[in-house]
């Protein structure tokens, strides 16, 4: 163990493993924001040096989507998925929502680059199994899993809060005397007790329309 102070022997590991590089990677990315992450800044989070963080990934592209796999790993509930396709879809998507909210500034990473991993690329394979069983064509399955994760991705880049009643809110407390419409939707919103979230009204249009999709085709 190296004393207080000392710096760390290139190339020493530490004990360190894949996981926890990038965990402290997007870590990183919480708290610097996208641009902010490097090799060196990685590193130094270690404690080790930056040389040591190409033990466990090749190089920068291969860091990014090894944080890309971290996060839809995470979104993964820690028994298998059980219930209807509809329930499975709908249980992931707020699983999703909840971890990108939690981690904003992956939802860049995301629109910049796609997540072609073994570890993602798994995950995708789930989803066709589950929905060719259920009666979907193969391509039409892939559509499906594309459309809800982009769903996710938009409602949360659009600033899309956990509670959608605070863009309401918002729009409550200004002039609307010459949107009739508008005052009037959103006084009637406002008063409603059990009014759905705006998040959970597009999921279920979507998956009301593969349903829909999935009857008319059988």
């Amino acid at each position: 163990m190296s004393s207080q102070g000392e710096r760390v022997p290139r190339g020493r590991r530490v004990g360190l493993t894949r996981s926890k590089v990038l965990s402290a990677a997007l870590e990183t990315i919480d708290r610097d924001g996208l641009q902010g992450l490097s090799m060196r800044r990685l590193g130094a989070a270690l404690g080790v040096e930056a040389m040591t963080i190409y033990h466990y990934v090749p190089n920068k592209d291969a860091l990014l989507d090894g944080v890309l796999e971290e996060v839809f790993r995470r979104s993964q509930p820690p028994e298998p998925w059980t219930g209807s396709w509809q329930e499975q879809l709908r249980a992931y998507a707020r699983r999703l929502v909840d971890l990108l909210q939690a981690h904003p500034g992956i939802v860049l990473l995301m629109l910049q680059r796609p997540a072609l991993t073994s570890q993602t690329l798994g995950m995708m394979e789930y989803g066709l199994k589950m929905l060719h069983e259920a009666g979907f064509p193969l391509p039409r399955a892939l559509q499906l899993i594309h459309a809800l994760v982009g769903l996710v991705i938009g409602h949360v880049a659009a600033g899309g809060a956990a509670d959608g009643h605070d863009r309401l809110g918002r729009l409550v407390q200004e002039d609307l005397s010459a949107f009739p419409l508008i005052g009037r939707a959103v006084s009637e919103a406002a008063a409603e007790t059990n009014l759905e979230e705006p998040f959970e009204t597009a999921l279920a249009a979507m998956i009301r329309g593969f349903e829909t999709d999935l009857s008319t085709s059988a």
